[in-house]
């Protein structure tokens, strides 16, 4: 198990941040390599359990943390990958679809979810097999603490050459014990829209958006 480090800002403050992951959990994009990429004096790769910790930039400080127990895939052609892991015992329904979900950043239709029995490594090397190395994904989970005051890197054993420079995606901290995760799921996603403007209360940025199967998740800083 490891500890993971995550840059928050764009659309959100650290108040609202907190207060969207709150009611509908955290979710962060990342890429295929940064999933697979080495933890100093840990594992290869992120996996269900796995803690990251949310930091704000301008002040260089963490403030929350959130376990990761869901992985988020966009597009239609990811169906396919999900039916292998059902067909494989890997994976069981819990929801065929859950309709659109409007976060801060953007929105996006829900197509399923379903509960996982392997790992997210193994998740990845079936993902490889059927996908090839190039689709992005979304890791997310609950927000288990809030700290107030936020923590300096040194209170929260960070090391600030690790951090010098903002960077997207997660950055591996180091090895750590806790608790592995025992509600892991996968869903899968459809016609993600970046957010355009940052007021959330402009009707027209509540709307469903248009599903559209081609589309890549772009949004660097999807919440």
């Amino acid at each position: 198990m490891a500890r993971w480090l995550t840059f928050i800002g764009g659309f959100y403050s650290r108040a609202s941040f907190c207060a969207e992951a709150r009611e509908m959990g955290v979710q962060r994009v990342i890429s295929r390599s940064n999933a697979r990429q080495k933890v100093p004096g840990g594992a290869q790769g992120i996996e269900w359990g796995d803690i990251v910790l949310c930091a704000s930039w301008g002040d260089q400080v963490v403030f929350a943390e959130f376990v990761v127990e869901s992985l988020t895939l966009n597009g239609h052609k990811h169906l396919d990958a999900v039916a292998l892991m059902m067909a494989a015992g890997q994976a069981e329904e819990v929801e065929a679809g859950e309709g659109v979900e409007v976060r801060d950043c953007g929105s996006y239709i829900v197509l399923g979810t379903v509960r996982v029995a392997c790992g997210v490594q193994q998740l990845l090397d079936m993902l490889d097999t059927s996908e090839g190395p190039t689709y992005r994904l979304l890791i997310g989970g609950p927000l288990t603490q809030e700290l107030d005051p936020a923590l300096t890197w040194e209170e929260a054993g960070v090391d600030p050459l690790e951090v010098v420079r903002f960077r997207r995606g997660l950055i591996p901290l180091d090895s750590h014990k806790h608790d592995q995760a025992e509600d892991t799921t996968v869903r899968v996603i459809t016609g993600y829209k970046q957010r355009k403007k940052k007021a959330r209360q402009d009707i027209q940025a509540r709307m469903p958006f248009v599903e559209t199967e081609e589309e890549e998740v772009q949004n660097e800083d999807y919440g």
